[in-house]
């Protein structure tokens, strides 16, 4: 669960900003305004992999099958990447940027987790 669903995020991530950067081109956007576009987009595009990544993880077995596992697997997910966001802001340490590309996975497995145990 934590290796999908932190790589679908990654994944979307970059799609996504690199479809902001794209964007700006042709609506003529430059200098340091390119950024809104690519911020943006990236967002959106890691929200969507977190989603995604929850969906593939339970069809293929790695989370609990589910709609109310599924909606807590994904808020926590997405609490996951707002804390990998501010971690990778912050720059505490060398450390940062590798659990902050865990963090999304992580908070999808414990949302996860809440689930299952709640239907016990």
């Amino acid at each position: 669960m934590v290796t999908v669903v932190s790589a679908m995020t990654g994944f979307n991530l970059t799609i996504g900003g690199v479809l902001g950067a794209l964007l700006a081109l042709p609506l003529g956007i430059r200098g340091n305004a390119v950024g809104v576009p690519v911020v943006l987009c990236a967002a959106a595009g890691g929200i969507f992999g977190v989603w995604l990544g929850v969906k593939v993880a339970a069809r293929f077995g790695g989370a609990t099958e589910g709609r109310a596992a599924r909606k807590l697997a994904t808020i926590g997910g997405l609490v996951g990447l707002a804390a990998a966001v501010a971690l990778a802001g912050a720059r505490v340490s060398t450390l940062a940027p590798v659990l902050a590309i865990m963090m999304p996975g992580v908070g999808a497995w414990l949302g996860d987790r809440l689930a299952a145990r709640r239907a016990v």
